[in-house]
Formats: structure tokens, sequence, C-alpha cells
């Protein structure tokens, strides 16, 4: 057989759709790059929105009704300095620190009571439940878990704790005695 030598004048290009792995990440990259151009928006509104969207339940007629309230974010120096409640499971810690300035706290085992952050541990049951009043006795049902929580080592079991009755009554309780803080 005999080689045949053509110009490049008389060569036809190969059509676009034959390209097939040229053509399949061309779309690929359009799509990454409107991909990142979305998520750099959507950052950006997420950091300048301070809008929180509350479900209100009335307590008369039980219907639910969307609000959108305009929150203040904590400032970073109230941040640094967590107020750590006594007599809370360690992995409670996070329903007893307020993450906005109108946050309500709730009640852990009954969820529809809601009662503001400045009426934690003031020495007044408010929750049923008595969560609220961790260090204090003013609840006849509330617990009061110790500062080192002794558990099982495999880390299964139920947490420790004592009758909130029993704390300040100059018995050590607790291991570590945190349940005599005021003595």
């Amino acid at each position: 057989m005999r080689k045949v030598w053509i110009s490049r004048d008389q060569l036809i290009p190969k059509p676009f759709y034959k390209r097939k792995l040229f053509f399949f990440f061309t779309i690929v990259l359009i799509f990454a790059i409107i991909f990142i151009i979305y998520q750099f928006i959507f950052i950006n509104q997420l950091a300048t929105s301070n809008r929180i969207e509350l479900l209100e339940v009335s307590k008369h007629d039980g219907y639910r009704s969307h609000k959108l309230v305009d929150v203040k974010p904590l400032q970073p120096a109230a941040l640094d300095h967590k107020k750590i409640t006594l007599g809370i499971r360690i992995r409670d810690l996070e329903h007893y620190q307020p993450r906005y300035a109108n946050q309500l706290f709730k009640c852990l085992k009954s969820s529809d009571e809601e009662i503001s952050f400045s009426k934690v541990n003031d020495d007044y049951c408010d929750c049923s439940d008595g969560t609220d009043e961790t260090s204090t006795n003013a609840c006849n049902n509330g617990r009061f878990y110790c500062t080192k929580q002794l558990r099982h080592k495999t880390g299964r079991g139920q947490d420790i704790f004592i009758p909130t009755s029993r704390i300040n009554d100059k018995i050590c309780d607790c291991a570590d005695c945190s349940d005599e803080f005021n003595t």
C-alpha cells in the first residue's frame, strides 16, 4: 500500500461532537465555576443575615405561626467567657449557653416551656421538670450532676445525680464535694 500525502489545506477538522472528552471537561469546568460563585454568594448572605425565624405556638388556640425576629448576635468577648452552670450534665452544656441575645431557655424534658435565661437558677422553679434550677434546691424533682461525673469505663450507663434538695446541706454527696459550693 502506498502512502498518500495530503496537504493541510485539504484536511477537514473533526466536528465538535466527536471531541467528547474535551466537551465533557468543559461542561464540568463551567459547573464548578458556577458552584464556587454560588457558594461565595451564599456565605456572604449567611454572614450578613441577622434574622431568625421563630416558631410561635399560641397557648389558647394551638395554631403555629412563623415570625421573623431581628436578633443581635453575641459579641465575641461575651462568647469567650462562658458561664458554666453548676449541676448540669456535660452533654447538656449547649442548652444552658445562649447563642444570641434574645434566645429563650427551653426546659429539657418538657420542650413546650420556654423561659428567659435570666430566670435560670433564680431560686424559683419555672420548668415543671426542674431543669432550670440545677444549682438551687427550689424544685422538688430537680437533679444536680456532680462536677466529676463518674460513669462506667466503657462510657455506658446512666449519669450519676443527686436530688437538688441535698445540695448545700453540709453533707458531701458527690465524690468531689461539688454539691457543697456555698459552704
